[in-house]
């Protein structure tokens, strides 16, 4: 019987540690649930000041987060500096940057993210380009779009330099060395973190209507392909 190596995955926590343990457990269900042996640590790079070794790793993962990837602030800087040096090493360690991981590792290639005057939440259908659609085929029956959890008010308004469009509108990138993969929306997020994190969250981000929340609540229930996106995540660290 062929023995898969275990894939070694990093994940940096770049959200409220309130929530640290619900991250947690939406990416060892996700990840596992594709590959059982998969190896996964946890960093916290804003209190901890904590960041893996590349070279040590298959696959490092910037999660979601709250803070403007604009941001000057101290920790936010020494990511974008973490970025660039992943990106630019020598070695195979692929980078994923999910949400703010996704708008962080953009700026950090001299992108732009801005406000985008609204929010997006729930369930979303993203337009893959030609090349996003040759990419997913592998695990997308329907290859012209995926279907993914979206939690965010800022988005992308000038992509990083190098970075190649998977998806219409910024919602996914990769690079020409294939080391880079960027998702606005949320592969790892449950209907249930998503509905969790609902109420707190457009308070002091969303800036959601009292009136607007069951309705958007209800569209956390709907089917998407994040354990499939997951599947090609995994597949890709291999490439």
């Amino acid at each position: 019987m062929t023995v898969i190596p275990a894939v070694k995955v990093a994940v940096l926590l770049n959200g409220a540690s309130a929530q640290h343990d619900d991250v947690k457990a939406g990416f060892s269900s996700a990840i596992k649930s594709v590959q059982e042996t998969a190896v996964i640590d946890f960093y916290d790079p804003i209190i901890a000041q904590e960041y893996p070794k590349q070279e040590e790793y298959d696959l490092i993962v910037l999660s979601g987060g709250g803070t403007d990837p604009m941001s000057q602030e101290p920790w936010v800087l020494k990511m974008q500096e973490f970025v660039r040096s992943t990106v630019n090493q020598s070695s195979p360690t692929k980078l994923v940057g999910i949400c703010w991981g996704h708008q962080t590792i953009s700026v950090s290639l001299g992108g732009v993210v801005a406000p985008m005057g609204g929010y997006e939440m729930g369930v979303h259908n993203i337009s893959l380009t030609e090349t996003g659609s040759k990419f997913f085929a592998p695990v997308l029956s329907q290859g012209s779009s995926y279907k993914i959890i979206e939690f965010h008010a800022r988005e992308i308004k000038q992509p990083g330099k190098g970075l190649i469009a998977l998806a219409e509108n910024n919602q996914c990138f990769t690079n020409a060395s294939n080391t880079v993969l960027t998702f606005q929306g949320h592969p790892e997020m449950t209907e249930a973190f998503g509905k969790k994190m609902l109420p707190s969250t457009t308070k002091s981000y969303m800036a959601v209507k009292e009136d607007e929340v069951d309705a958007i609540s209800k569209t956390f229930e709907l089917p998407h392909d994040g354990l499939l996106i997951w599947k090609r995540i995994l597949d890709w660290v291999k490439e």
